[in-house]
């Protein structure tokens, strides 16, 4: 059934396919691709909670021309009741998915029905049905951080990665429950599992807000929300997953796919040639600023990334007109598309400032690395990143770069050697480090110099080949 870059033996083992990271495949990236490609809009139509987090709250989901609903109650659970196995009784929250708005007519039905899951009585307009518990030890820590105006500990979050976790979330039939053949037809969740997703997604923000809005109760004065840079290392806990065995039985052409599609990438990275010669090849730079129309007498900074908020262009846009009487041969190139709203507005307006002509919004290229080899200074000021390609690639072309200091940026620059690092709460301090390495060149030089070595003694293609295996050997071999 495999392919026979492996044998199926050493892959087809529940520890090895439960160490597998999510693919495009996997039905939360599928779920989240339809929901960024179909712009489906979530709202709060009811958000009705006392001071200790109990209460209602109702997610409205707008897709395509359809509404869905996802109710959350949420109430005191006693010690004794708490218990995380499927036979459990109580829960401090429970859930269902709707097919529609709801009135309060439907609104008491479901508080009537749902906390009581299995026991409950359940529509066909109800998709899915959940519930879930908290942490109680995270829980209360990060509402007494919060309430104090802190944020928590990481290191504490990353030891549990949940505020809720679900004990079960029940669709297809379940109890009463509508079964999938209705909900693919009259519904927008015709792949197996979108609808669970959904609810697990939206579960997920409830249990951020429900942490949030009690810390606030706790401390009206000095209650401060969860940073993002925090947030998005929480997920959602699962105690269970028993209705995961019958789906695996059941499409074995499905499971096929995900094996394949892993185990030849492996064969792909392991098979791949490396050309020593073209990656440390020399470079005409005179010849690539002509292509691209640098001068030589201006001082050429670019970014590259697509024009949005998380990647902060509008950070550098504000502090350019400080740069530019520091710095009067710079010159601003934007690398990467402008599509989105937020993109367009910031273009529109960068148009009616004084310095219009020497920030210049270039959209797509196809040679984006051109721009990075020749560009005088690098910068990204992103709010947010996992491991930055951009960054890696100028890096390897030994350019003198700054970015901010986020974790993405803070594993691949050192500070002061291979770049700069600015603080995104004090956009001043990069004004200043492109000061320092405009009048100072040398440094540029030895800075850029010092990222090249960097790159290519960490994320070389002949070292990332290497690690790879490595990674593999250790995960399924």
């Amino acid at each position: 059934m495999l392919q026979q870059t492996m044998n199926s033996q050493n892959v087809m083992t529940l520890d090895k396919m439960g160490s597998r990271y999510p693919s495009r495949l996997s039905f939360s990236r599928s779920m989240l691709r339809r929901l960024l490609h179909d712009n489906w809009k979530i709202t709060k139509s009811k958000f009705d909670l006392n001071d200790q987090g109990y209460g209602t709250v109702v997610y409205e989901i707008a897709i395509n021309q359809n509404i869905y609903s996802l109710v959350c109650f949420s109430q005191h659970l006693a010690n004794e009741d708490r218990s995380d196995r499927v036979i459990a009784e109580k829960w401090d929250t429970a859930y269902s998915l709707i097919n529609g708005k709801l009135d309060e007519k439907e609104l008491t039905r479901l508080k009537e029905n749902v906390p009581l899951q299995e026991s409950g009585r359940n529509s066909s307009k109800e998709l899915i049905l959940s519930r879930a518990n908290k942490s109680v030890r995270l829980f209360k820590y990060v509402v007494n951080c919060l309430s104090k105006g802190e944020q928590p500990d990481l290191n504490e979050i990353n030891k549990v990665g949940y505020i809720l976790r679900t004990t079960a979330v029940y669709g297809s039939g379940k109890f009463g429950l509508s079964d999938f053949s209705n909900t693919k037809e009259v519904t927008d969740f015709k792949q197996p599992f979108r609808a669970e997703m959904l609810a697990v997604y939206l579960i997920r923000e409830f249990s951020v807000e429900l942490v949030e809005h009690v810390a606030k109760k706790k401390n009206p004065e000095k209650a401060v929300k969860l940073n993002n840079n925090i947030k998005q290392h929480l997920g959602i806990g699962n105690s269970t997953g028993l209705g995961m065995a019958p789906f695996i039985i059941k499409h074995p052409k499905l499971i096929n796919k995900w094996m394949s599609q892993y185990t030849q990438s492996l064969k792909n990275i392991l098979n791949q040639k490396i050309d020593e010669e073209k990656i440390n090849g020399v470079i005409n730079k005179k010849d690539i600023k002509q292509k691209v129309g640098f001068k030589n007498s201006n001082y050429n900074i670019v970014q590259v990334g697509s024009v949005q908020e998380v990647k902060g262009q509008d950070i550098l846009i504000k502090q350019f007109d400080n740069i530019k009487k520091l710095c009067p041969k710079a010159k601003l190139y934007f690398v990467g598309n402008y599509t989105s709203e937020w993109g367009k507005s910031l273009v529109n307006h960068s148009k009616f400032s004084s310095l219009a002509k020497d920030i210049i919004f270039l959209g797509h290229k196809s040679n984006a690395l051109d721009y990075l080899c020749v560009a005088d200074l690098i910068i990204h000021p992103s709010r947010g990143e996992a491991l930055p390609r951009v960054v890696i690639e100028g890096m390897a072309l030994g350019g003198a770069i700054i970015v901010s200091e986020i974790d993405g940026h803070k594993e691949l620059i050192q500070h002061g050697d291979t770049g700069y690092l600015f603080d995104l709460n004090n956009p001043m301090e990069l004004t200043h480090l492109v000061e320092v390495l405009y009048n100072d060149k040398n440094k540029a030089k030895r800075m850029g110099a010092s990222a090249k070595n960097y790159c290519f003694e960490n994320y070389s293609e002949k070292n990332m080949k290497n690690a790879y295996k490595k990674l593999f050997d250790h995960t399924v071999l």
